[in-house]
């Protein structure tokens, strides 16, 4: 005769195993999503472990149970893995799937069912098991092998919380609901592992892991029925903001940034409302705004200039909604234009000098001195060396030579005549 308690088991089992079923049918219709194939593998595996507990119930002998479990294991040992690339799909991160990454994790899932399918000449991962004859339900008794597995899912189940939970408060606005949704999935799994290796559960024989699992599955699928969070467009649209080298903001009437890409992100300290005066709905100018930001850093090498212009946003109805701010960095074009106007500036100046040695100069006849702009007279090299580049460097002509020559040899003489 069946235990009585086996019914209601089987019915939490098979329900299980239908909604897996159908978050893998619904993931996988928008497959081509980031995320998408893996929460489809995610809910697979769920929907094979619920139903790989079926046999464990319904089966006359453990050998037949142990069996059953096996075949399912792999299944089990992949949920944790699956669950941390889901997390990394939908938060644009697989970034973070390395190689060594993925050979690390390739070797994770592998290892609990090598253990678990050798089990039977180590016993290291189960102890002793055993059916209850009253209620018909297994006993597992767990090894060293099984506690060892337990801190590599839980690393998992870690990074992906906070990955998501870090997402859900700095993504765009309009994602954050459902991360959020996706974040207490991800304590499903908490619950259920805790539960069920303190042996905590209020119903007997419950595998609630897998019950979790399956939870956490359909708040996924919740997210992408209520929210599109596996929806190809926005995500396709997401990515290609963020491959922008200029920064998109999406402020609402009150100056709230709604939205904003990876560009705008490194700018996450500039206020943009203090920028470009749009305090609110009310005072912001209803057309175009413009304008040049210079932000200066302790390291004075660090300066950067950016330039912003926030285009209105309007409804279908003309309502105001919002602005679309673009934040284009121009600091080379800024240096490049500073150093234009140093070098026009040094070119007139060279020019103003030139021209003052055009025209007709006053000199005297006799003397040959230049009187300036002021009055004074000048010699004529201390002129033109003032007004110019040109610098002097004294010599005679053959001319100048010859005279003074002449006039120096009555001298010579005399002297000489005197000794």
């Amino acid at each position: 005769m069946t235990p009585i308690a086996v019914w209601p088991l089987t019915a939490v089992y098979s329900g299980a195993a239908l909604i897996g079923l159908g978050v893998t049918w619904l993931a996988w219709r928008r497959r081509e999503a980031p995320g998408a194939l893996s929460l489809a593998g995610l809910s697979l595996c769920g929907a094979i472990w619920a139903l790989g507990d079926l046999p464990d119930l319904w089966a006359a002998d453990v050998s037949t149970r142990m069996l059953a479990m096996a075949i399912s294991y792999p299944a089990i040992g992949s949920a944790s893995t699956l669950m941390f690339v889901t997390v990394l799909s939908l938060t644009r991160r697989r970034k973070l799937l390395t190689p060594v990454v993925k050979v690390l994790l390739g070797l994770w899932v592998t290892a609990s069912p090598v253990a678990v399918w050798t089990n039977g000449w180590h016993h290291l991962y189960y102890t002793s098991i055993a059916v209850d004859a009253v209620t018909g339900i297994t006993h597992y008794e767990h090894g060293p092998l099984y506690w060892a597995s337990l801190p590599g899912d839980y690393l998992l189940l870690i990074i992906s919380l906070v990955i998501m939970m870090r997402a859900s408060f700095h993504e765009d606005a309009t994602l954050r609901p459902a991360l959020r949704l996706a974040t207490a999935a991800l304590l499903l799994p908490w619950v259920g592992n805790s539960v069920y290796a303190l042996d905590l559960g209020p119903w007997p024989g419950l595998d609630w892991p897998v019950v979790c699992h399956i939870g956490a599955g359909a708040l996924f699928a919740w997210s992408l029925l209520r929210f599109d969070l596996l929806d190809p467009l926005p995500l396709a649209g997401g990515l290609v903001l963020d491959r922008l080298t200029d920064g998109i903001v999406l402020l609402d009437m009150a100056g709230k940034v709604v939205a904003s890409n990876a560009a705008a992100r490194t700018h996450a300290g500039l206020d943009l409302r203090l920028a470009l005066g749009l305090a609110d709905a009310a005072t912001a100018p209803q057309g175009d705004v413009q304008t040049r930001l210079e932000l200066r850093a302790s390291n004075p090498a660090a300066v950067k200039h950016l330039d912003l212009r926030a285009v209105p946003v309007q409804g279908p109805d003309g309502t105001p909604l919002g602005r679309v701010v673009r934040i284009a960095d121009v600091t080379v074009e800024e240096h490049e234009s500073r150093e234009r106007e140093r070098l026009i500036a040094e070119l007139q100046r060279a020019l103003e000098e030139a021209r003052t040695l055009q025209g007709l100069l006053p000199i005297c006849a006799s003397c040959k001195k230049i009187r300036d702009a002021r009055g004074y007279w000048s010699q004529l090299e201390a002129y033109l060396a003032a007004h110019s580049e040109l610098s002097f460097a004294e010599s005679r002509c053959p001319e100048c030579a010859a005279t003074a020559t002449d006039a120096a040899a009555p001298d010579q003489a005399a002297s000489g005549g005197g000794r």
